[in-house]
C-alpha cells in the first residue's frame, strides 16, 4: 500500500512499481496455495496492471492508481476476513469486487485471467 500511495503523489517510478508488483505477486501466490481464489484473482489483476506499467505498456492514470490503492485496501480487508467466514465476506462484497476486477482488467486488457471466479475449489 505504501508504494502505491507514493504513486499517487509523485511521478511513477519503476522502483515503486517493482516493489508493489513483487508484494502483490507474493500475495497472489500465497492466496493460490491457500485456495483463496477471490484474493488470488484480485492480486493477479493488480499484478498484471503493475507489470504493464513497469514495462511501459501502459501509463497509469490517477484514476487507475486510485483503483490500485482501493484494490490493496480490499486485499487487506479480505485477508482479515479469511480468518473468519471468507466465503460470506466475498459474497457480501461481490458487487464491489466485480467493479474493481473489471476496472483492473481495463489497465492490462490483453492479460488472461488465470483463476475461476468461484471460491472453495
Amino acid at each position: 500500500t505504501e508504494s502505491l500511495s507514493i504513486l499517487k503523489t509523485q511521478p511513477v517510478s519503476i522502483a515503486d512499481l517493482e516493489r508493489s508488483s513483487r508484494a502483490v505477486h507474493a500475495v497472489w501466490g500465497s492466496a493460490r496455495l491457500m485456495k483463496l481464489n477471490a484474493i488470488a484473482e484480485l492480486a493477479h489483476l493488480m499484478h498484471q496492471g503493475l507489470v504493464a506499467a513497469e514495462t511501459k505498456t501502459v501509463t497509469l492514470s490517477p484514476e487507475q492508481i486510485e483503483t490500485l490503492l482501493h484494490s490493496s485496501q480490499l486485499l487487506l480487508n479480505m485477508s482479515k476476513a479469511a480468518t473468519q467466514d471468507f466465503d460470506q465476506w466475498v459474497q457480501e462484497h461481490s458487487w464491489n469486487l466485480g467493479i474493481i476486477q473489471t476496472t483492473l482488467k481495463a489497465i492490462a486488457p490483453s492479460s488472461p485471467t488465470l483463476l475461476p471466479q468461484g471460491e472453495g475449489s
